[in-house]
Formats: structure tokens, C-alpha cells, sequence
């Protein structure tokens, strides 16, 4: 996992990474749910494998601080299952 990504006081998904616009909702659980202060650094994400990092300001928008970052998908996908055995649930 890039440093980045780990350091971020949060992420976000957003519509665009080109140019990232926050939601009200998003808005709202940012500064008020998760209480980020201006100037934090919070990371943006398009949902597919592209990110960058913003930097927050009083008014509940991201400012851009870096380049888009892509990340390749995995080469192996995976797939688990498993049945349930008698009884109403499983047991760990």
C-alpha cells in the first residue's frame, strides 16, 4: 500500500479524479463525522483504480496536491465459498 494512501486523514470516492468535487453528504461526514480540520490531506478515489491526493479547505473542497495515481488490477482473481453445515449458522 502507498505511504500516501496510509498517511490520509481519509478517503473519498468521487465521480472524477481529474477534478474532484465532494458531495454534501461526503462534505458533511467529512468535517463532521470525521472532523478534518482544514489543510488535512485526504486521499480521492474514481471507484477503479485511480487516486490522488487533496488537501481540504474551510469550505468543504479538495484542492489537488498531486498527480493521478493508477493502480493496475490484481492479475489472479479470487473467489471463495463455503456451505453452510446444519444449524442455523455457521461456526467460527
Amino acid at each position: 500500500m502507498n505511504s500516501a494512501l496510509r498517511n490520509s486523514a481519509a478517503h473519498v470516492f468521487v465521480d472524477s479524479v481529474d477534478a474532484p468535487v465532494l458531495g454534501d453528504v461526503d462534505a458533511h461526514h467529512l468535517l463532521r463525522v470525521l472532523r478534518v480540520k482544514p489543510r488535512d490531506v485526504v486521499t480521492v478515489s474514481d471507484g477503479v483504480g485511480s487516486w490522488r491526493t487533496c488537501v481540504v479547505d474551510g469550505d468543504a473542497k479538495v484542492e489537488v496536491t498531486s498527480d493521478v495515481v493508477v493502480e493496475p488490477s490484481p492479475k489472479w482473481k479470487l473467489t471463495i465459498a463455503f456451505s453452510v453445515v446444519k444449524g442455523d449458522r455457521p461456526e467460527w
